[in-house]
């Protein structure tokens, strides 16, 4: 995105905070003027686009004991787990999505962003569940091998919010074009072949 608007609109400066807690940066204040994430707001001030989706694969430290082959039911309930939750939260929709499916995953800590969970896990035996393009990066810098799970879990979405304010906002709808084309790069980008 830094690239892209430097090319384009080179007199446009960005600034891309941290992932926010629930009331803090928050669009109806005007706080930011669009946020990226995986949820679809429910407040119908809030305007939104989905503008792809992200397969789940685990991440793993390479050398991790468990990491050699195909990951099964049997090494994923051996295995200790990292969770990515910004508001702390030790149980998700991987874990409901698990249950449905008679898994269940020993989570050992949350860390409130994947760049924190990826870095968690590069330096120990924890793993974590994590969308694999917008991911990628990270992983490939830090040496993670990326496992596909042995159960198929529903593609996170790549959702771009803002206040409906700016629906109309000509400057405001040119940021949101550059935002679309970034992450439509990314979502159709090609998917690697976790093992």
């Amino acid at each position: 995105m830094i690239a892209r608007t430097g090319a384009t609109a080179p007199n446009v400066r960005l600034s891309l905070p941290a992932e926010p807690s629930a009331d803090q940066r928050d669009p109806t204040r005007g706080h930011v003027d669009l946020e990226i994430g995986a949820s679809e707001p429910d407040r119908p001030e809030i305007s939104s686009e989905v503008v792809g989706t992200d397969r789940m694969v685990l991440a793993l430290r390479r050398g991790h004991p468990l990491a050699k082959g195909k990951v099964d039911a049997d090494k994923l309930g051996r295995m200790s787990f990292v969770t990515v939750s910004r508001r702390g939260r030790l149980h998700g929709a991987v874990d409901d999505a698990f249950a449905e499916r008679g898994l269940r995953r020993r989570v050992i800590a949350s860390l409130p962003t994947s760049a924190a969970a990826l870095e968690v896990v590069s330096r120990s035996d924890a793993a974590v569940i994590v969308a694999e393009r917008v991911c990628r990066p990270a992983s490939a810098r830090l040496g993670l091998v990326v496992r596909r799970l042995p159960v198929e879990l529903p593609p996170a979405p790549m959702v771009v919010t803002w206040h409906h304010r700016y629906d109309g906002d000509p400057a405001h709808a040119w940021l949101r074009g550059q935002v679309r084309e970034v992450l439509r790069e990314v979502a159709d980008g090609p998917a690697d072949d976790p093992g």
